[in-house]
């Protein structure tokens, strides 16, 4: 940091060398926004060699004994660092004086015990005026704030407790200081400080400090840890970014996203939507300038919510975007990802059939839809008229080209789901003003594109899949492995598959064991279905599909009577009954 003109360090240092000791001095500031390094580094050299400094962290301490060991440890310690040997006695209780130097007793981390506050205070006060040691108690008193309003005892037990804190602070707290900041000052000092192997990342740091400190300023971000766990992090991001030549400006944007989302993530400001993943965020509307989605793939944010660093599954995320970006001189792939007043009219032009074309071929990816959508919207808005003749009005596409482009998504999934991957979500979703300018057929698609954006279609697919091709095997261990599948929809193709595959089974034991299984799996869909996020207009239920097979095993049940087997039919029955009732057992089955 800049010394000469660091506010919040002068402050500290005026009130260590006055020579009245009236109270302590409370430096408040975020976490990880360098108090730390402020006591540890900053201040010592700021004093001299006049003082001694102890700090003591107050970090999972359980007992105020156990803070007063502390530091009549660390203060023999030190007389005997700076002592000849034998000449400082053991016991020697903590005094204004160490060793002929002035002592700054420090406090650290005042919020991060399971004491009360007001015991701390009280025990910082036997040094503070008792003692007459010069104190600083460091703290995020925001946190202090916030535990004294969500502690498991009573409202007013926290209430009271709060008062007495603020009046033992009064007290005791000579001054308070915040930590300030210099913003360019602190990125140079964290630059300088980085240790690589890569001489090529160290000197990227050093021609992205401009941004940074953009970042930092504009982002109102404050955490040093966090910025400093992005930049390692991103280190390996930047080596493979290299390796598969990403050029030098796309690897910046991929940078400036990435510690960004790191240290949202590391405050616990970034959530991941079960149905969407993590695209509800709107991190790019909010951090315009230092964010884009298209930079920060689901496997690099896994990495770092995680720690899962999927080298391959990154790697080839960025040859697709590098092959993507060189794609871009086609106009209809800048139709893919800008905003139509951001378009030139060549572009426009040129590009808007071919790029239509792609969305009837299934080409685009779910989440590029909601673009294709918000294109519509734009245009009719201003009243633009796209350069086709399949056009109803300014804006609008005709029935006909809305029922492709709803053919177009479904192939979209289909491939999804045959690469078991959920690509990243390219486009925010539509705001309120926007829904309530969409046509029926437009709202239409639009919900279906939620649901192919929502993650756990994957897991009804991937279920289908498995259970469509154990019946079809008709492999009792195969048919055992489905036992946790979940089912969206009982289509005609897996209900005819399940009534096979029970006809083909050999003996009552066995088409009773596949009866369970079946009514566990239609319980299991039933009760997983429906949630708080689900989109209240869907219509297909996993029951949809099963009065059918319920019909074939009463037919097979008549059948089995005419031909003489009872036993069968009433196998037939209980199936039946458990397709009907699914929470419950075939009959006989331990």
């Amino acid at each position: 940091m800049n010394r000469s003109v660091n506010p919040t360090l002068t402050e500290i240092v005026r009130y260590c060398r006055e020579e009245n000791t009236f109270g302590a001095l409370l430096l408040c500031g975020e976490w990880g926004s360098g108090k730390t390094h402020l006591l540890d580094v900053d201040l010592p050299d700021a004093l001299g060699e006049s003082y001694v400094i102890l700090r003591i962290s107050l970090f999972g301490e359980e007992s105020l004994d156990g803070i007063r060991r502390k530091v009549q440890q660390a203060f023999e310690d030190r007389q005997r660092e700076l002592c000849p040997p034998g000449s400082v006695p053991s016991g020697s209780r903590p005094a204004p004086q160490a060793a002929g130097r002035r002592l700054i007793l420090a406090f650290d981390d005042l919020e991060r015990t399971s004491l009360s506050q007001v015991e701390l205070l009280g025990c910082i006060n036997e040094y503070c005026e008792n003692l007459h040691i010069k104190t600083i108690i460091v703290a995020n008193e925001e946190k202090i704030e916030n535990r004294s309003a969500s502690g498991a005892v009573s409202t007013d037990s926290r209430k009271k407790e709060y008062l007495v804190y603020s009046e033992m602070k009064e007290k005791l707290i000579e001054r308070t200081v915040r930590l300030q900041m210099d913003d360019a000052a602190v990125i140079q000092n964290i630059i300088s400080q980085y240790r690589s192997e890569s001489s090529e990342y160290l000197l990227f740091l050093q021609e992205s400090r401009e941004s940074l400190i953009s970042l930092l300023r504009d982002c109102e971000l404050h955490n040093i840890r966090s910025l400093r766990c992005g930049l390692q992090d991103f280190e390996r991001v930047f080596l493979w970014c290299r390796e598969e030549r990403i050029p030098e400006d796309d690897i910046r944007r991929y940078f400036s996203s990435f510690v960004l989302f790191t240290m949202l993530a590391k405050n616990g400001k970034i959530s991941r939507s079960s149905l969407y993943g993590y695209g509800l965020n709107r991190l790019q509307q909010k951090y315009r300038g230092h964010y884009e989605e298209r930079c920060m793939p689901d496997c690099l944010k896994d990495s770092i919510m995680t720690g899962d660093w999927n080298e391959a599954r990154i790697r080839e995320q960025l040859r697709k975007a590098r092959d993507f970006q060189r794609s871009l001189a086609q106009p209809e792939n800048r139709l893919r990802v800008m905003n139509l007043p951001e378009l030139d009219d060549d572009t426009v032009n040129e590009g808007w059939l071919p790029y239509l074309t792609m969305a009837f071929d299934g080409v685009l990816a779910p989440s590029e839809y909601i673009h294709l959508l918000r294109h519509l919207l734009t245009a009719r808005k201003y009243g633009f008229s796209w350069p086709s003749q399949a056009k109803k009005k300014a804006g609008a596409l005709s029935r006909e080209d809305m029922n492709r482009l709803a053919a177009g998504l479904e192939q979209s999934f289909e491939q999804i789901c045959r690469t078991g991957e959920m690509p990243a979500n390219s486009s925010e979703p539509l705001e309120e003003e926007e829904l309530r300018l969409c046509t029926d057929a437009e709202l239409a698609l639009y919900k279906r594109v939620l649901r192919c954006m929502d993650h756990r279609e994957l897991v009804f697919h991937a279920s289908r899949s498995q259970l469509l091709a154990a019946c079809r095997n008709g492999d009792e261990n195969s048919l055992y492995q489905c036992r946790r599948c979940v089912i969206r929809r009982f289509d005609p193709e897996l209900v005819q598959a399940i009534a096979d595959c029970y006809a083909s089974l050999p003996d009552n034991r066995s088409r009773i064991a596949f009866a369970d299984l079946i009514g566990k799996i239609v319980s299991d869909s039933r009760k997983s279905h429906f949630d708080k996020e689900e989109e209240p207009a869907r219509t297909d239920t996993p029951s949809e599909g099963i009065p059918d097979l319920i019909r074939f095993l009463q037919e097979t049940g008549r059948k089995e009577t005419q031909a003489g087997h009872p036993m069968a039919a009433m196998a037939a029955a209980c199936f039946a009954e458990l397709l009907e009732n699914p929470s419950g057992r075939t009959g006989g089955r331990n």
